[in-house]
């Protein structure tokens, strides 16, 4: 049997992170450019399987039953074979990805999207989206303790949508060109650990934090008329609305607030936090002009910028 190889995109969460998880809505993108790889093919002559993950200057190896059962890996497994029936043979599996880890890019739900679309190959079988999508929210528990479900929707439709908990997805058709622009603070932080410390506050101060998250929910549902009509201007004017409130709730940082004043300076329509928070990425929007000026002011105190765009295909 050759070897399978199968891939998943990155996301940002453009708008309603936080929010999603009490009810409200969240728009987010695929970035199809920043993508990880799964290669899985049998292995014969063994009983127990391999995984290789390849980083940039390293390679580990390990036997899949030798890690802990809320390891990201396994986890995706074990949920793969309780949800299809199917017991898996012995495979090597290897890990290439250019998503960084716990950077609010979705990095664990594409892995799992990745592994779950090989493990279907391998196995022979053919995944609707739908099943691939609800897999990796399974696997994306284990990970997080309470996702809202949109990470794992993004990345295995890897179309734009607009989601909210309880009440599906949908496909949100983004007719013009959106410049985006996103930038590394350099901080990392677990989402696991970003989400319990909201929720916390949420117990303490029910009220206070549902309003918070109710204005982030009108916001999200501006945004989406924004987004449909491809008005970047007015994304922008509520991105930072957004961000202001996801600072109200205490998810942002020094740097990530340092890197967004500098890309509005330069000339961005407005720009945010994406994903958990408390470091990891931040996201502006540019137009067709500004975005050389943007990506140089942030290139001088980030690790890491890139220019990504959606829509208008």
């Amino acid at each position: 049997m050759a070897a399978i190889s199968t891939s998943a995109p990155a996301k940002t969460i453009l708008f309603g992170e936080h929010a999603v998880v009490y009810g409200a809505p969240a728009i987010a993108v695929p970035l199809k450019a920043l993508r990880v790889k799964a290669i899985i093919q049998p292995l014969l002559a063994s009983s127990k399987s391999l995984v290789f993950i390849k980083g940039k200057n390293t390679i580990e190896q390990f036997h899949i039953d030798d890690l802990p059962a809320d390891n990201l890996i396994k986890g995706t497994f074990a949920v793969f074979e309780k949800e299809t029936r199917i017991r898996i043979s012995p495979f090597k599996l290897t890990i290439i990805s250019k998503i960084p880890i716990a950077a609010g890019l979705g990095s664990s739900a594409a892995v799992a999207v990745a592994i779950i679309r090989a493990l279907g190959e391998f196995s022979g079988i053919k995944l609707s989206k739908e099943t691939v999508s609800k897999i990796a929210y399974q696997s994306e528990v284990i990970q997080h303790g309470t996702p809202s479900g949109i990470d794992n929707s993004v990345i295995a439709y890897e179309e734009p949508v607009y989601f909210q908990k309880g009440k599906g997805i949908t496909y949100l058709p983004i007719k013009k060109k959106i410049h985006l622009i996103l930038a590394d603070s350099g901080e990392r932080t677990l989402t696991r650990d970003v989400v319990e410390s909201v929720r916390n506050c949420m117990v303490r101060n029910p009220s206070l934090y549902q309003n918070i998250f109710d204005s982030i929910g009108k916001i999200t549902n501006a945004a989406k008329i924004a987004l449909e009509s491809g008005n970047s201007k007015q994304i922008g004017e509520l991105m930072t609305q957004n961000h202001t409130l996801l600072k109200s709730i205490n998810v942002s940082s020094p740097k990530l607030d340092l890197l967004i004043m500098r890309a509005n300076e330069a000339g961005a329509f407005g720009a945010k936090l994406c994903g958990g928070g408390r470091g990891g990425y931040m996201v502006a929007i540019s137009s067709e002009e500004n975005r050389s000026k943007i990506v140089e002011q942030l290139h001088s105190i980030s690790p890491y910028v890139f220019e990504t765009s959606v829509g208008g295909e």
